[in-house]
C-alpha cells in the first residue's frame, strides 16, 4: 500500500508539461538595416583597398610613368608645357625629375639633366605647398621664352595657399648665347615662407666669370614681413652690367644698378629706393611704410625704360606687391599713380 501510495505520490510531480518554445523573428525593417550596414561596410572596405592600392601602385614605375605622361599632356593658356623623361625615387617624398624641358609654342627653351625634389604633397589638402628642397646641378636656358599673349584678368597672381620652400638651389644655371650675346653661367640660391600674414623671403645669385670674363651680375634679396611680430626687413641689392645676363634678360642695352633699404617695423619704417641706368638717375625714390600701407616720394626718369610713358607716372597692375590706398590723391586721370615730389 505505502508503495501504490507512494508511487500515486509521485505522479504528479514527474509528470512533464509540453512547453511550446516561440522564436522570435526579426523584423523586415531590422533585416533591411542589417544587410544596409554590411553593404556598406564593404563598400568603405573596398574603396580603402582601391586607394591605398592607388597610392602604393602609382608609386611604382609604371606608376611614375603615368605621372610623367599626364605632366606633359598639360598645356598652359600662355603656350607653355612641361614634360619630365622620367621619376625615380617616392612621389610621395624624395624624387628625382630626369630630363626636365620647359616649351614654348616655339620648341624647348629650358632644359634641366636631373632635379632633386623632397616634399610632402599630402599637405596640399591643407592648403599648404611643402618643398623641402628643390636642387640642380645644372639648368640650361636655351633662349628667351616666347609665350602667347593672355587676355587681362583679375586673378591674383598666385592662389590663396601657403607656400614653404626650405632649400632652391642651382648650382650652375647657364644661360646660351642667344639669351645675351654669349654663354653666362649663375649661381642662384634662396628659400621662401609665405603664409597669412607672413611673407619671409631671402635668395641671392650672381654670375660666374669664364675665362676671365662674363662675371659681374650679382643680386641679393631680403623681405621678412611678420606684422604680428611687428617685423619688416626689406632690402634689394642688384648690380647688373652691360651685356649682362640679368640686364640681357630684362632687354636693357646699359647697365642697371640698383639699391632699396631701410630701417623701422611693421608700424613704422622708412626707406629708400636708387637706380642707376648706364651713367645716369633712373630713380631717388623715399619710401615709407606704415602698417602695411606704402608712400612713395621721388624723382623718376622711367621714361628711359619705356620712351612716351610719362617720366612720373607708375603704371598701375593686378599683380602690384605695393599696396597704396586707392582713395590717394595721387592717382592721376590716367589711372596711375603719381610719384610725388620728394620735400
Amino acid at each position: 500500500m505505502a508503495h501504490e501510495g507512494n508511487s500515486e505520490g509521485m505522479g504528479p510531480n514527474t509528470e512533464a508539461a509540453d512547453i511550446e518554445v516561440v522564436e522570435a523573428r526579426p523584423s523586415r525593417w531590422h533585416r533591411v538595416r542589417v544587410r544596409a550596414v554590411k553593404t556598406l561596410a564593404f563598400i568603405v572596405l573596398g574603396v580603402t583597398a582601391f586607394l591605398v592600392a592607388l597610392v602604393l601602385g602609382i608609386n611604382t614605375g609604371p606608376g611614375r610613368r603615368f605621372v610623367a605622361d599626364q605632366i606633359a599632356a598639360l598645356e598652359f593658356e600662355n603656350g607653355m608645357r612641361i614634360s619630365v623623361a622620367r621619376i625615380d625615387g617616392s612621389l610621395y617624398g624624395k624624387m628625382i625629375l630626369r630630363g626636365l624641358s620647359v616649351r614654348d609654342p616655339r620648341g624647348e627653351f629650358l632644359y634641366s639633366p636631373e632635379i632633386h625634389v623632397d616634399w610632402r604633397p599630402f599637405a596640399y589638402l591643407e592648403n599648404h605647398v611643402d618643398v623641402r628642397s628643390a636642387t640642380a646641378q645644372r639648368v640650361v636656358l636655351r633662349r628667351t621664352p616666347h609665350f602667347r599673349e593672355t587676355p587681362p584678368s583679375d586673378a591674383p597672381l598666385l592662389p590663396d595657399l601657403d607656400i614653404d620652400i626650405g632649400d632652391l638651389r642651382i648650382d650652375r644655371f647657364i644661360a646660351e648665347a642667344p639669351v645675351s650675346g654669349e654663354r653666362r653661367i649663375m649661381t642662384v640660391a634662396g628659400r621662401a615662407h609665405i603664409a597669412d600674414g607672413r611673407a619671409q623671403v631671402n635668395a641671392k645669385g650672381g654670375t660666374i666669370a669664364i675665362n676671365g670674363k662674363g662675371g659681374g651680375d650679382r643680386f641679393t634679396a631680403v623681405l621678412d614681413a611678420v606684422p604680428e611680430r611687428n617685423r619688416l626687413d626689406l632690402d634689394v641689392d642688384l648690380d647688373a652690367p652691360a651685356g649682362g645676363l640679368i640686364a640681357g634678360l630684362a632687354g636693357f642695352t646699359q647697365a642697371v644698378k640698383l639699391d632699396l633699404s631701410g630701417k623701422g617695423d611693421w608700424a613704422a619704417w622708412n626707406g629708400s629706393l636708387n637706380a642707376n641706368l648706364g651713367t645716369g638717375e633712373l630713380a631717388r625714390l623715399a619710401l615709407t611704410a606704415r602698417n602695411g600701407t606704402f608712400v612713395i616720394k621721388g624723382a623718376t626718369r622711367v621714361a628711359r625704360l619705356s620712351p612716351g610713358r610719362p617720366p612720373t607716372c607708375w603704371a598701375r597692375s593686378p599683380t602690384s606687391i605695393l599696396p597704396l590706398p586707392s582713395n590717394s590723391a595721387a592717382r592721376s586721370s590716367r589711372g596711375c599713380f603719381r610719384v610725388m615730389p620728394s620735400t
